[in-house]
């Protein structure tokens, strides 16, 4: 891990469960916005997430099925906005986070919100997921998405990404680029965002180039967070 201490300063380490993305990205989100304290960021999630709930309305879904988990996720984002009875210090998200009730319903927050993004835009992500697997999207969403504890991998990421608008960079290790045996760090970001760009993925040089400010480490089979010097 040497390697990654000349970029990173720390990582957090996530449950191995097979949710580690949506619990990665969940910690990792909620951080930002506690330490930012951004309202015009949590403005702009709130309309992509009323966005989501939408397109799961339109797509058939009834509203019991996934309201209490679109609920939660709402009330998690509220307590980290400091000034309200209702808000939580750095430790206390530290603890709700490994509160299988809470982590596990906003894990199923962003699986229904990952599903909805998937089958709206089925045209785009049905060739990758016909490289994963001879799945209709419809039965990918169904056994490969919406159901706890299933990996996720690059269809997940980015149809997450799109559907909240935010930037994710998922840094790996690169063992196939140094003739020598070494390893190199290379990352993959998905920043195609459809809506407005949160204020703070700072643009750099190119206005295409997005700074994403949730960087996750990916080793075979698990993603952790990684905090930049």
């Amino acid at each position: 891990m040497q390697v990654l201490s000349e970029r990173y300063a720390s990582i957090r380490r996530t449950r191995g469960d097979g949710n580690c993305f949506f619990r990665s990205f969940m910690f990792a989100y909620l951080e930002h916005i506690l330490k930012s304290q951004d309202r015009a960021e949590v403005d702009r999630i709130t309309a992509n997430v009323e966005e989501c709930r939408k397109t799961l309305q339109s797509l058939g879904y009834a509203d019991f099925t996934f309201e209490d988990f679109f609920a939660l996720f709402l009330e998690q984002l509220e307590s980290v906005l400091q000034g309200s009875e209702a808000s939580i210090s750095h430790d206390e998200l530290v603890q709700r986070s490994r509160d299988q009730s809470v982590s596990d319903y906003v894990v199923m927050f962003f699986r229904f919100v990952t599903s909805g993004e998937i089958r709206k835009r089925s045209e785009f992500f049905e060739p990758f997921i016909l490289g994963l697997t001879n799945a209709t999207v419809e039965q990918f969403c169904k056994s490969s998405v919406e159901p706890m504890g299933e990996e996720s991998d690059h269809v997940h990421i980015t149809a997450l990404s799109d559907a909240l608008g935010v930037p994710i960079r998922v840094v790996y290790l690169d063992r196939s680029s140094c003739d020598n045996g070494g390893v190199s760090v290379n990352h993959h970001d998905f920043t195609h965002v459809t809506g407005d760009l949160p204020a703070d993925a700072a643009t750099v040089g190119d206005p295409k180039t997005i700074n994403p400010f949730i960087t996750l480490l990916y080793r075979p089979g698990h993603y952790d967070i990684l905090y930049l010097k």
